[in-house]
C-alpha cells in the first residue's frame, strides 16, 4: 500500500490529472462474498485506473525512472471483453459477478476480469466442478479458494490484503448509510421542535388575547 500512496503522489506532483482511482473504488459486494471476490481479483484490487493506455504508460515510466518500485496500472477503456457461455450446476451458487455491483466505466473492465468465475460453498465442491468443466470455468470458494480456468491453484489463510480492504470499504460506506439516517432524524427532530415552538408562540398569543378580552368585557360589564 505505500508504494501506492508513493505512487499516487507521484502522479499529483507531475500533473497527471487521468487517474481515476484504485480498482477497489469501483466494486463492491456483500459481505459473504468479499474474500471470493478478493480471491478472485487477487491484487488487481489495488491497480491504479487510469483514463487511457498512454496515461499509464506515462506512469510506468515515471516509476521506472524514480526507482519506486512497481505497482499495476490498468486503462479500463483499452481492455476488450470476453463474453463466455455460462454454466449451471446445483452446486454453483451463482457467477461472481451476479454478487458484486460496479461503477464508472471501470465496469465492463470488472466484467471482463470476472468472466466465468463462478462461487462454491467448498474447496471440494470447486475441484469437482473444476474438473467437470475445464477449462472453461474457474471456481472459487466463499473463503477464498480458488481454482482458475488453466489449472493455477491460489489459496490458504481466508484473510487477505484484499479481502481486509473490502471489509473495510464497506464498514466506511455502512458507517456513511447511517449517518445519514441519523442526519435525516435530527432534521424531523429539528422541523418538529420548530413547528411546536411556533404553535406554542401562537398558543400564548391567543391566549394573552383571550385574557385581554376578558378583561375589557369585565370592564364594559362594571360600567
Amino acid at each position: 500500500m505505500l508504494r501506492l500512496i508513493k505512487a499516487v503522489d507521484l502522479i499529483h506532483k507531475e500533473g497527471i490529472c487521468a487517474l481515476d482511482g484504485l480498482l477497489i473504488d469501483f466494486v463492491e459486494c456483500p459481505e459473504r462474498f468479499e474474500k471470493a471476490l478478493a480471491a478472485a481479483l487477487t491484487d488487481r484490487l489495488e491497480s491504479l485506473v487510469v483514463k487511457d493506455r498512454a496515461t499509464g504508460l506515462q506512469l510506468l515510466r515515471l516509476l521506472k525512472d524514480r526507482d519506486m518500485g512497481r505497482v499495476a496500472v490498468m486503462a479500463p477503456g483499452a481492455m476488450p471483453v470476453e463474453t463466455r457461455t455460462p454454466i449451471t450446476h446445483e452446486s454453483i451458487l451463482g457467477s461472481l459477478l451476479s454478487f458484486i455491483r460496479t461503477k464508472g466505466e471501470s465496469a465492463k473492465f470488472i466484467d471482463g476480469l470476472l468472466q466465468g468465475v463462478y462461487v462454491v460453498e467448498n474447496l471440494e465442491d470447486a475441484e469437482r466442478l473444476w474438473q467437470q468443466f475445464k477449462p472453461h470455468a474457474t471456481f472459487v470458494t466463499l473463503d477464498g479458494q480458488l481454482l482458475e480456468h488453466d489449472g493455477t491453484m491460489r489459496g490458504g489463510k481466508s484473510s487477505t490484503a484484499g479481502a481486509d480492504l473490502l471489509s473495510q470499504k464497506r464498514r466506511i460506506r455502512e458507517l456513511s448509510d447511517e449517518i445519514r439516517v441519523l442526519e435525516s432524524k435530527k432534521r424531523e427532530v429539528d422541523e418538529r421542535y420548530e413547528n411546536a415552538r411556533e404553535d406554542l408562540e401562537i398558543r400564548k398569543e391567543a391566549s394573552e388575547q383571550s385574557k385581554q378580552d376578558a378583561q375589557l368585557l369585565e370592564i364594559s360589564l362594571a360600567e
